[in-house]
């Protein structure tokens, strides 16, 4: 197993702490395997271009790689978005759902107008994007032995229990952001919520996936628009 073959204890934090934060992320991982579909609102908030901007949005993800999105908070109110890897020349097909939405316009996910407003392509909001997003980290972290984890104890997360691990990366070695907070899921294990902030401590981004049911037995027609 990729994971847990480098998920050994890093940082100088007490060990205990050092290794509750890598145990959390080793069941979220774990449990992320079982997963093969989930449905949420998905919570967005995000620094760009020195401008805070939020929205919440109906989030369907199926494994493989399908992703269908539509915005019903923010500034792109009732646009649909689908992605299935593979498919469409691996565009992004995108329309407005409301009364004068009538063509499907394909665009490219990483492309100026896809990327307007958003620090990250659509392919980037899954669950298992964060997953493997911070395994990169935490194997450079296990490497140079300079990630300081501590646990933060349990809080309330969209009405569910979650565990709270706040982790401080040092600036200059190549780490996406200086702090990250990781809220996991007591029942399931997955992440809830995730908050960075940068070399400045100043708020980067933050997501969240509230009412998180998985496994529901999503099928093509769930991620058509």
């Amino acid at each position: 197993m990729f994971f847990f073959a480098m998920l050994t204890a890093v940082g100088s934090a007490s060990a205990d702490e050092t290794a509750k934060g890598l145990d959390l992320f080793n069941k979220a991982v774990l449990s992320f395997e079982t997963v093969n579909d989930y449905t949420c609102t998905f919570h967005k908030k995000e620094m760009v271009n020195g401008e805070i901007i939020t929205s919440k949005s109906d989030l369907k993800v199926k494994k493989p790689f399908s992703i269908f999105y539509k915005e019903f908070v923010g500034s792109n109110k009732d646009i649909a978005c689908v992605y299935i890897e593979g498919q469409n020349d691996n565009m992004m097909a995108t329309r407005n759902t409301g009364i004068l939405g009538l063509v499907t316009v394909s665009l490219d996910p990483t492309g100026f107008v896809a990327m307007k407003g958003n620090r990250h392509p659509i392919t980037h909001i899954g669950i298992g994007y964060i997953l493997s997003s911070a395994s990169k980290d935490i194997a450079r972290a296990r490497k140079n032995k300079d990630a300081v984890f501590t646990y933060e104890g349990v809080s309330e997360i969209y009405g569910r229990k979650a565990h709270q691990i706040k982790t401080v990366y040092p600036e200059n070695k190549g780490y996406y952001a200086h702090i990250v907070q990781l809220w996991y899921d007591d029942e399931t294990g997955l992440p809830l919520k995730i908050s960075m902030l940068d070399w400045k401590n100043e708020f980067m981004e933050e997501y969240g996936y509230e009412n998180l049911k998985i496994n529901v037995g999503l099928t093509d027609k769930d991620f058509s628009i």
